[in-house]
């Protein structure tokens, strides 16, 4: 019988994101990552549990997320978005993510067509 066995995780991908409390912290599969967005000091983070959104606060900059996952689009100032859940364009200044609308900033909408 072997006590010191490791544990495996079932999920090996998920991201975990940390707040600069080392209580927040927030770990999710890459494809359940909607967006994120900038608040003061924080970063609200929204994502899909069973296809519902929820929203989590963590004390981190919109700069320190986009270096840690680069696979986020900038689309704004404050706003970073996973592109595989764009669904359309609303006017021509913002988009519709699933179940959230975000802004797109003149600067930032030329990459996004790119890649949309």
């Amino acid at each position: 019988m072997v006590l010191n066995k490791k544990i495996t995780h079932k999920f090996k991908n998920t991201i975990t994101l940390k707040g600069d409390n080392k209580l927040d912290v927030l770990k999710i599969l890459p494809e359940d990552l909607v967006c994120i967005s900038s608040a003061d000091n924080y970063i609200e983070v929204n994502y899909l549990i069973q296809d519902k959104l929820h929203k989590k606060l963590l004390r981190n900059t919109l700069k320190g997320i986009q270096n840690e996952l680069p696979y986020l689009l900038k689309v704004h100032r404050s706003h970073l978005i996973n592109p595989s859940h764009f669904k359309e364009w609303n006017g021509s200044s913002s988009i519709i993510l699933t179940e959230i609308k975000v802004p797109v900033s003149k600067n930032y909408k030329a990459a996004l067509l790119e890649v949309i």
